[in-house]
């Protein structure tokens, strides 16, 4: 029979439980939708599955509502612990979830089908319910400051990814599916032994608890980072940097192309955020393993190998694949100068991305619409025949490239300044070299952006047949994606004011 201690606490531990619930409720939400999309689904008739995207839409746009409340809270407040210390909502949490809502909201217009393309029936229901179940996983995962809650979180983001991954039924997308649940497998089970080797130098799960540091800090500096590296190599693998991006081209030319938008985005954006969760909660600036040389590394081979191959590729998809390697190592610099800049330069740089890498594939979404070809080949001469989707596309590229009047520009001069900032104070060499390399690879990725409307413009038609279908809503979507774009360039305090008042979560915060 228990004590009367061990009932008090169970009972302690449930009032806490279920006063987390109140703080809870975007992910309630998204749970709740997902039963009700599944059972809609059961019940209907398959000409009734066009609302199914609609029913996703009202979905996101409530949480977004919810989350918004959030925001207000949290800025009356400090960070809030949930569910006992296993999720943590904060300024900086919040503002992912606007990210990844953003971006959900986005693949599904990119979804919407007209009835000159397909009809609404050929949306499978469960790619709408893995879609959501998707936005819900990088909501846990940005949340997460308990070990096995990470685990958990990125296991839900990877199964519905390697599911949605096969979604057009062809043999292209069964095969990146096969390596997608392949590598994805391999790259689970490091991430969880090193996990494992954390709780035994520790005994705890908690990232956030004093006493895991200060366990850590007993710990030799060989077994701490064998372990450290083995639970990165999982998030290096959401953020498809290397050595862990092999998996990314195949997997982005045979999966749909809304669904590959998400990818490139949100489970990046989520990595980076429990990365940062992770260098911060275990103090690795202050232990002697090497990593901010190692995270260095990694985000210069990133970028190199990235830009690199991608000017080699033909297929359209697959060269957007190679830039979102690039753009992770460009992400990863804004982490490695471990400063308050650093991070808020990474912000920036994470919300304006998603905006340039939806433009693109959508982009490349309206020229295989009319040519059928993802062949950059195929595309030559149609900036000609379609001006306005052409301007429209240099505007993304030199976005992309990091070139004025965009907010690409912005995003990459805070990064490089964040990197200069950061070696002006610590005169550390890996900085100077991650500048540099930074700095060569934004040159190299102009010979790969400029290719497509290089072709739209300056090549003569090689596709004798065009469809002339009017993608209205895609179209409308574009322009939208366009605006904000080259608004942000001008008006880049809008976005900065509300990243500097989130900056300070990033500070090491110990119960």
């Amino acid at each position: 029979m228990p004590d009367v201690s061990q009932m008090q606490g169970l009972t302690n531990k449930l009032a806490e439980i279920t006063a987390s619930v109140s703080s809870f409720l975007p992910e309630i939400s998204l749970a709740v939708s997902i039963i009700i999309i599944l059972i809609y689904d059961l019940i209907t008739h398959k000409r009734q599955r066009q609302y199914l995207l609609l029913f996703a839409l009202v979905a996101l746009l409530l949480t977004g509502y919810l989350t918004s409340l959030q925001w207000l809270s949290a800025s009356r407040g400090a960070e809030e612990f949930l569910f006992n210390d296993m999720l943590v909502l904060d300024k900086a949490s919040i503002f992912a979830k606007f990210v990844f809502l953003v971006a959900g909201i986005l693949t599904i217009l990119m979804s919407w089908p007209d009835r000159a393309h397909k009809p609404m029936l050929s949306i499978p229901g469960e790619q709408v319910i893995l879609l959501v179940g998707l936005v819900l996983g990088t909501f846990l995962l940005c949340m997460s400051v308990n070990l096995l809650m990470v685990y958990l979180a990125l296991e839900l983001i990877s199964l519905c990814s390697y599911i949605l991954c096969t979604m057009n039924g062809d043999k292209p997308g069964s095969e990146a599916g096969l390596k997608f649940i392949l590598f994805g497998a391999v790259s689970s089970a490091f991430m969880l032994y090193g996990m494992s080797l954390f709780y035994g130098f520790t005994g705890s799960l908690h990232i956030n608890d004093p006493s895991f540091v200060a366990g850590l800090e007993t710990i030799h500096w060989l077994p701490l980072t064998v372990a450290g590296l083995l639970v990165i190599s999982g998030f290096l693998f959401k953020i498809a940097a290397f050595p862990f991006q092999v998996w990314a081209p195949d997997v982005y030319q045979g999966s749909p192309t809304p669904i590959v938008a998400f990818f490139s985005v949100a489970p990046k954006i989520a990595g980076l955020f429990i990365l940062i969760r992770f260098t911060n909660a275990y103090s690795f600036v202050d232990l002697a393993t090497y990593w901010q040389e190692i995270l260095a590394a990694v985000a210069i081979l990133s970028m190199t190998v990235g830009n690199f191959a991608a000017i080699r590729q033909k297929n359209a998809k697959r060269m957007l694949a190679y830039s979102s390697i690039a753009h992770g190592g460009f992400l990863l610099c804004g982490l490695v100068t471990f400063t308050d800049f650093g991070l808020s330069a990474l912000l920036f740089y994470a919300a304006i991305y998603v905006l340039m890498n939806f433009a693109a594939f959508l982009i490349v979404m309206l020229l295989e619409g009319k040519t059928h070809s993802l062949e950059m080949d195929t595309f030559k001469g149609l900036g000609l025949k379609f001006p306005v989707l052409g301007v429209l596309t240099i505007v993304a590229m030199i976005a992309l490239t990091g070139l004025p009047p965009t907010a690409g520009f912005t995003a990459k001069f805070l990064i490089f300044s964040s990197i200069w900032a950061a070696y002006a104070s610590s005169a550390k060499p890996i900085l100077l070299y991650l500048l540099i390399f930074g700095l060569f690879n934004t040159v190299i990725s102009l010979a790969y952006y400029l290719k497509i409307p290089y072709l739209l413009f300056f090549k003569e038609s090689a596709v004798t047949m065009v469809s002339d279908r009017k993608d209205y809503l895609k179209n409308i979507l574009l322009v939208f994606l366009i605006i904000p774009i080259i608004l942000l360039f001008f008006k880049s305090e809008w976005l900065l004011y509300i990243i500097n008042s989130i900056t300070f979560v990033f500070q090491k915060v110990h119960k």
